[in-house]
């Protein structure tokens, strides 16, 4: 991870998670697309954004959403907590869902 990702602060309202290595080449997010960690987290894209690395260093942040919180943004009947995630890579922040 460059020098100035080490140091780069928490996305809004994220904190950090852990902080891995993407598996193998990268080449960047699409639209369902996944990406393996080697920490054994799996992630699924919601974006677009082509970049390539080999095994760059890849920070998790999370997000916890209460249902108080949920409502506040419109969210009819919230069943629970949410955890969202981001990943930062290569100086990019990616949105993903977590598949493990």
């Amino acid at each position: 991870m460059a020098e100035s990702q080490s140091q780069a602060p928490s996305p809004v309202g994220y904190k950090l998670f852990t902080r891995s290595h993407v598996v193998g080449d990268f080449e960047g997010s699409d639209f369902d697309k996944t990406v393996e960690l080697d920490n054994g987290m799996v992630c699924e894209f919601r974006s677009y954004h082509y970049t390539y690395a080999y095994r760059p260093e890849a920070a998790v942040f999370t997000k916890i959403l209460t249902t108080a919180d949920q409502k506040r943004l419109g969210v009819k009947n919230p069943t629970g907590i949410v955890t969202l995630y981001k990943l930062l890579i290569e100086d990019y922040s990616y949105d993903v869902y977590r598949l493990r």
